[in-house]
């Protein structure tokens, strides 16, 4: 075989959730600030009152929200940049306190939702559409409910200044309490069997069907699972709950097309040990992996087209459709190198079959 056949090697850019890895620099602080104690709820609450006590809100990046974009705001939140400024909005500081109780071996998660805000003049619970985080943590086999932005204190609205406070009512909470003041967009962290809908939360409005499942199961079954399987699992739990979060659909789309590209480049390592290569026991071996090479190619392309579809159900009026639709335009070139390769290896093998075996 003269001809040499020439693969594509695939590559992808989105923007993701990724498993946050706990730094040097707060694996150190973890280990100062529980110097001593030896039980996890001790462990849990001293790290609780550090954060709290030591973290002011940022009342500048708040107002700068709007004018900041993803990736800027994510990275200000980042433990580090939270411990060195000593200043986050809600993001930094509930990844602070997951981080540093994972750093003490205990296993805590941050919640993204939405909340119910008290107004001081009419002493009424007001929906917010702005997006907040909170904690799970797990304590003696139990799982609680946290809220360290709002335990540490609050904005006074006539000066715009943070007055730090110590309010002990989002400490451990269960779901059932927590349930008055929060909604979490994965349903799991209302920590029941009998979640209320965003709608119900939000006018008081009992849906026709209710979401139902076994908490405690799905919870066990959660904790085994890895990073990616769990933020897969609670994006499509989300979705169902609420079909208008376009963070679940995009966290979907970035699922499969990060799937798919490392597959692709397993895909195209197998192809390349054996072609061009025109030896004896090159075309034994791509005869042999013909079948493979073949398969692994359909589910690239199978999970490229799901990612797709998930990227296209953001609607245009969404603050990700930019990202949404960058993702698909990049997803269509993707599988237009797939066609591209499976012609190539179209080719490659018609040749091969002519050889003399």
């Amino acid at each position: 075989m003269k001809k040499e056949i020439y693969l594509l090697l695939f590559s992808f850019f989105c923007l993701s959730v990724s498993a946050q890895t706990v730094s040097p620099q707060v694996k150190r602080l973890a280990s100062q600030i529980t110097n001593g104690i030896y039980t996890d709820s001790l462990k849990v609450r001293a790290i609780y009152e550090w954060v709290t006590g030591n973290i002011a809100y940022d009342v500048d990046l708040f107002n700068e929200m709007n004018i900041k974009t993803i990736e800027q705001y994510a990275e200000a939140q980042k433990s580090d940049k939270v411990i060195h400024r000593k200043k986050a909005v809600c993001m930094g500081y509930t990844n602070l306190f997951q981080d540093l109780c994972t750093a003490s071996g205990i296993k805590a998660y941050s919640i993204a939702g939405y909340c119910k805000n008290l107004d001081s003049r009419t002493n009424t619970l007001t929906f917010s559409s702005e997006r907040h985080s909170w904690n799970a943590v797990k304590i003696n086999s139990k799982w609680y409910l946290c809220d360290p932005t709002w335990s540490a204190g609050a904005i006074n609205m006539q000066t715009g200044l943070f007055r730090k406070q110590l309010n002990e009512e989002f400490y451990l909470a269960e779901g059932k309490a927590f349930i008055k003041r929060h909604i979490p967009l994965d349903p799991l962290w209302q920590l029941s069997d009998n979640p209320i809908s965003l709608q119900e939360f939000r006018y008081g409005q009992k849906p026709a069907k209710s979401l139902r499942f076994n908490y405690l199961d799905t919870l066990r079954v959660f904790e085994s699972l890895s990073f990616d399987q769990q933020k897969l699992n609670a994006d499509f739990r989300s979705l169902r709950f609420d079909a208008s979060n376009d963070e679940a659909k995009s966290g979907i789309g970035y699922y499969f097309a990060k799937k798919a590209e490392v597959d692709s480049k397993a895909w195209h390592d197998l192809v390349m040990s054996f072609m061009n290569k025109n030896t004896g026991d090159s075309y034994r071996r791509a005869r042999e992996e013909k079948e493979k090479v073949y398969s692994l190619l359909a589910n690239i392309e199978k999970d490229m087209s799901q990612a797709r579809y998930y990227y296209s159900l953001v609607p245009p009026n969404s603050q990700l459709s930019r990202m949404a639709l960058n993702n698909m335009r990049n997803a269509d070139n993707y599988l237009n190198y797939i066609d591209q390769n499976r012609e190539n290896l179209n080719k490659y093998y018609d040749a091969l079959k002519k050889m003399k075996h």
